[in-house]
């Protein structure tokens, strides 16, 4: 039962689609805050398009900016291209 309720849930149907999302810069940053919240519903769970995307916070002082540098660095230590671009599609 709880499986199905999760999956009714984050179907891709209810989800809002990250892409709608439009705040206006001019906004303080309390405001900011309100209308994404209010357009996005549910600040843990949205979509991109096909791709559901979970939100997780964790209890660091470590930045995003930093965890990105440190995954980019380590992509090119270990020679992988992280990111490819097909510029036929």
């Amino acid at each position: 039962m709880v499986d199905k309720l999760k999956e009714s849930f984050l179907s891709k149907q209810v989800l809002v689609d990250i892409e709608t999302i439009k705040v206006d810069p001019a906004l303080s940053k309390e405001e900011r805050i309100k209308s994404y919240i209010q357009q996005i519903k549910n600040p843990y769970w949205c979509k991109c398009k096909d791709i559901i995307i979970e939100s997780v916070f964790s209890d660091t002082e470590v930045t995003i900016s930093q965890r990105m540098k440190q995954y980019i660095e380590l992509m090119s230590e270990t020679g992988y291209e992280a990111f490819t671009y097909n510029q036929t599609q």
